[in-house]
């Protein structure tokens, strides 16, 4: 059994590499067509900054308790970001931040809900926020709107007064290409479609054909 598992495994192997032209032609019409339905989205910019929560440590502390405690309100924060209360308050400063918000409030919170991205380095009080817009400008201008409202206005939120410090600690930048939706990440899935595709199609090909190209295969080694 293993001997005839081996056989038709290295015939089908063999079978593959013969045909090879058209696998690839399969995987290729895969890739395109996962790339053409990433082009239906449009293409966005990722803008980004970083805050530090610091906390003072008036009620003495050990450090490791000062810093859970930083971390636990940057983790607050990043929740809180996502807020209604929060969107109005980053739309109300100075920054343009474009004209795209649905006036519905549920359509306006999934609307920013995919537009901003906030989050804690692990084991640190390191806010980490994130915009994403098809204009470079507005998703710098979002993040900036977001760190000032944070660095500001944070106290409404976190409830620490001046106890507790946000502080920008890397200003806003912006990638050079779209990152979403991902090309790479498209490309790969595209890749291993493909792949599972051709191994589906040429393997019922294989079946169909194995007993006459098992046979040939050895009046051609016997001759």
């Amino acid at each position: 059994m293993i001997y005839e598992f081996k056989h038709n495994w290295n015939a089908f192997l063999a079978y593959l590499y013969a045909r090879r032209t058209r696998a690839y032609g399969i995987i290729g019409i895969a890739v395109v067509c996962t790339l053409g339905i990433s082009f239906l989205f449009p293409l966005e910019y990722r803008a980004q900054t970083r805050l530090l929560v610091v906390l003072d440590n008036e009620l003495n502390l050990d450090s490791f308790a000062a810093s859970r405690s930083a971390e636990r309100v940057a983790y607050n924060l990043s929740r809180i970001v996502k807020s209604d209360s929060f969107l109005e308050r980053v739309r109300s400063t100075s920054y343009s931040l474009g004209s795209t918000y649905p006036t519905d409030v549920v359509k306006r919170r999934d609307y920013w809900d995919r537009k901003i991205d906030a989050g804690v380095a692990p084991g640190t009080s390191i806010l980490e926020i994130k915009a994403y817009d098809e204009d470079k400008q507005i998703a710098q201008a979002t993040v900036s709107a977001v760190s000032e409202v944070l660095a500001l206005q944070g106290g409404i939120y976190h409830g620490g007064g001046d106890k507790v410090r946000i502080q920008v600690i890397d200003f806003p930048w912006v990638s050079r290409f779209p990152v979403r939706p991902n090309l790479i990440l498209s490309a790969i899935l595209g890749i291993l479609i493909g792949c599972v595709a051709t191994f589906i199609y040429m393997g019922q090909q294989f079946r169909r054909l194995m007993p006459h190209y098992g046979s040939s295969r050895v009046s051609h080694t016997s001759s």
